[in-house]
């Protein structure tokens, strides 16, 4: 859902920043994020 709301969906980074590395999860696995403040 947020990469329908960024202007830039390029910024958008669902990997882990691991030892200098941008790391995805062994499986693909994700999980959605939810601002409550929103």
């Amino acid at each position: 859902m947020l990469k329908n709301q960024l202007k830039d969906p390029s910024l958008l980074v669902d990997r882990a920043y691991v030892d200098g590395q941008w790391i995805s999860a062994d499986d693909g696995a994700t999980l959605a994020i939810s601002d409550p403040a929103t």
